[in-house]
C-alpha cells in the first residue's frame, strides 16, 4: 500500500528522485482502524497526517449541544487530517471517524516537517495536494450554494 501511494506521489510529482522516495517511505507507517475508530479526535494536536489506503472516514465537530455535524467524507486516495492543526500543531477542531475498516499511511509531523525542510520536491508536492483539495472544497461549497437558489 504505502508503494502505490508513492507511485501516485511520483505521478503527481515527478521530480522526486528515488532517494527523496525512500527517505520519505523510510517513516511511513500504516493504520489500521475498524469501524468507528477515531483517527483524531477534536482537541488533539495532530501527530500524522494520514493518506487513506482503503476504506471511508467522515469528518465531523460537534455542536455545543452535543450534535454531530459531518463535514466531509474521505475516501481511497485522499488526505485525512486537520492540515492546519498539524502544520502549526494545534488542537484540532474536527474527529476524524471511520466509517468502514479503513488502511491508512501515516506520515508522522516529524518527518512531514524534514521532508519539507530537505526535499524541495515535497514542498511541490504539498502544493499540488493542497490545490486539489482546496479546488473539491470550493466545487462542494458552490454546489451546495447553487442548490439554495
Amino acid at each position: 500500500m504505502i508503494e502505490h501511494y508513492l507511485q501516485k506521489m511520483k505521478q503527481l510529482c515527478p521530480a522526486f528522485s528515488q532517494s527523496d522516495v525512500d527517505f520519505i517511505q523510510s517513516r511511513l507507517s500504516v493504520r489500521e482502524l475498524p469501524p468507528k475508530a477515531v483517527f483524531l479526535q477534536a482537541g488533539e494536536v495532530p501527530k500524522y497526517m494520514g493518506m487513506v489506503g482503503s476504506g471511508l472516514l467522515k469528518t465531523f465537530y460537534l455542536t455545543e449541544g452535543g450534535e454531530q455535524i459531518n463535514i466531509n467524507f474521505c475516501q481511497e486516495g485522499q488526505v485525512v487530517g486537520d492540515y492546519l492543526a498539524f502544520m502549526h500543531q494545534t488542537p484540532s477542531k474536527y474527529s476524524f471517524q471511520a466509517l468502514e475498516y479503513s488502511r491508512l499511511i501515516e506520515f508522522p509531523y516529524a518527518h512531514w516537517q524534514t521532508c519539507l525542510q530537505e526535499i524541495p520536491a515535497f514542498e511541490r508536492y504539498v502544493r499540488l495536494m493542497l490545490e486539489a483539495v482546496f479546488a473539491a472544497y470550493l466545487a462542494r461549497t458552490e454546489e451546495f450554494l447553487m442548490g439554495l437558489y
